[in-house]
């Protein structure tokens, strides 16, 4: 099975280190499988703000699929779960099929 999902941050939030997708890999804990990052700048003002994560595996069904590291930036305003959008973008069983009613939601820590 696996899932697509989107997770938009505010400017105040960053994924640790520098240079590239490993990092965001590098942040985020996800059952074994295999995973997909992509960190991105929505906006154009050379600041990413949205990640989506792929991530497939075979077997196993699970609560909380994810955790994802990130850190506040000096001088912005801390961060609140609300202020990140988590969408599930797609999911499906080991058979492919669409997998309704999925959701998502942030909590901080």
């Amino acid at each position: 099975g696996g899932v697509q999902l989107e997770l938009a941050y505010p400017s105040g939030a960053r994924i640790p280190g520098t240079g590239g997708d490993t990092d965001v890999i590098a942040s985020a804990t996800f059952p074994p499988g295999f995973l997909n990052a992509n960190d991105q700048d929505t906006n154009s003002d050379t600041i990413d703000d949205r990640v989506d994560f792929a991530w497939a595996s075979s077997g196993g069904t699970f609560t909380d699929l994810a955790t994802v590291e990130f850190e506040c930036v000096p001088g912005e305003p801390i961060p609140t779960a609300g202020s990140f959008t988590c969408t599930i973008k797609s999911a499906s069983d080991d058979l492919g099929q669409d997998i309704q009613g999925v959701t998502c939601t942030v909590t901080v820590q």
